[in-house]
């Protein structure tokens, strides 16, 4: 190994220790800046696409699920804008803290989550339908109209129940 190599192995490892010291407290995830229609978007929210339009999710299993609203990524792409622009950063890959509620039911680590009747907040998914991703904690919350924060890894895709684990279609 040469000394240059051996270099850029600490500097990445530096790299790796610092993000999950300081960003892993709040959220792994590289995040883009979308324009949100909404008012009141908050940390954590469940965004949608809709056509060329991006707002917070507000139905049940929505096909058009993109990611989550997070304040404080790891890194983000985009430049800065004033508040007035409704630009947020969104997060479409890695492990943000998603707004969830029990209005499906408790929330197990490793439930899948997926979006609600409750604008930008997620709740367990139970049936057939398109999720966000799995949860990594418990949220056990008995008012169902209280909403919550936990860790989802992000899996965007359809999802079929007692599927989730299986390593491939033939299995």
């Amino acid at each position: 190994m040469t000394v240059a190599g051996f270099g850029m192995t600490i500097v990445a490892l530096t790299l790796l220790t610092l993000l999950t010291q300081t960003a892993y407290a709040s959220v792994l995830g590289v995040a883009d800046l979308y324009k949100i229609l909404d008012e009141n978007v908050k940390d954590g929210d469940i965004i949608s696409a809709s056509g060329n339009d991006f707002t917070l999710s507000k139905g049940k299993y929505d096909s058009g699920i993109l990611g989550v609203v997070s304040l404080d990524p790891a890194l983000y792409f985009g430049y800065n804008e004033t508040p007035a622009d409704k630009l947020y950063p969104v997060i479409t890959s890695g492990t943000p803290i998603v707004n969830v509620s029990t209005i499906n039911g408790p929330i197990k680590a490793g439930d899948a989550v997926t979006s609600s009747d409750i604008p930008g907040a997620g709740m367990k998914a139970d049936k057939s339908g398109f999720v966000l991703g799995i949860a990594l904690k418990a949220y056990e919350e008995t008012d169902t109209q209280k909403i919550g924060q936990i860790p989802v890894t992000l899996n965007l895709r359809f999802y079929y129940p007692g599927t989730q684990y299986r390593r491939s279609q033939f299995d």
